[in-house]
């Protein structure tokens, strides 16, 4: 799954200036579980990045390694430590 992600998601998170910050996360307490975070420079530029051809292939390819598809949430900001516009 990691490799998948490293192949799409990477890449094109470091070229996409909608993308203000990604934290891709391994879970603590169970070592197959993943949790991303992003920020993004408003739903626009979310909504754009989930529209991008490439994103059905690499649901496809990454759907072969995990147990269900990916839960996408939105939500805002209210206050953060980093210099993030709200």
């Amino acid at each position: 799954m990691r490799a998948v992600w490293e192949e799409y998601i990477k890449p094109k998170v470091r070229d996409n200036p909608g993308h203000l910050a990604y934290y891709f996360n391994t879970v603590a307490d169970d070592p197959d579980g993943v949790v991303a975070y992003q920020v993004f420079t408003n739903e626009a530029a979310k909504d754009a990045f989930l529209a991008s051809d490439w994103y059905p292939e690499y649901l496809q390819k990454v759907s072969a390694h995990v147990a269900e598809p990916p839960e996408i949430t939105t939500a805002s900001v209210v206050w953060s430590k980093q210099d993030f516009p709200v």
